[in-house]
């Protein structure tokens, strides 16, 4: 007798351990969903080609990170820059005039990794997102390197 009355207060102690434990969780859970995220969240994601079928190729992402978004880029397998030269970022094909969004010099491992300040309305303001290689000595807007549309 003395062992199954044991046995049914330890099965309502179990019991009452497992609910007081998911009830740790759910509020563990709420907290979570509650607090702002600390990670990036990838909103739109590009993919760069080059326009003749070239080696080099690149993404874009448009992120949002502590209720900022920007764009972000990575582009590989690029020539490496030469004296006054650099790798130039725009966006082109809206109504508005072509928007510059920076440029960086390439170094011999042919990576370029650039961050620009942009929101989705102004993205989508542009049909493309181009990267050419423009120097001093360049006549008109330089080399297109890659290239990828921009859905509106």
């Amino acid at each position: 007798m003395y062992a199954f009355a044991s046995l049914g207060i330890a099965a309502v102690s179990a019991v009452a351990v497992v609910q007081l434990v998911k009830g740790n969780d759910s509020d563990h859970a709420r907290d979570l969903l509650a607090t702002k995220p600390t990670s990036s969240v990838v909103l739109e994601r590009f993919e760069l080609k080059a326009p003749n079928g070239g080696r080099a190729q690149g993404l874009v992402e448009l992120i949002r990170k502590d209720d900022k978004t920007s764009l972000r880029m990575i582009a590989v397998r690029l020539k490496p820059s030469v004296t006054d030269e650099v790798y130039q970022v725009s966006l082109t094909g809206g109504d508005e005039d072509e928007r510059l969004l920076g440029g960086e010099v390439v170094g011999g491992k042919g990576t370029f990794i650039a961050r620009a300040d942009i929101n989705s309305e102004e993205l989508h303001k542009y049909s493309r997102i181009e990267m050419r290689r423009v120097g001093s000595t360049t006549v008109g807007s330089g080399k297109l390197v890659l290239r990828s549309r921009i859905p509106r």
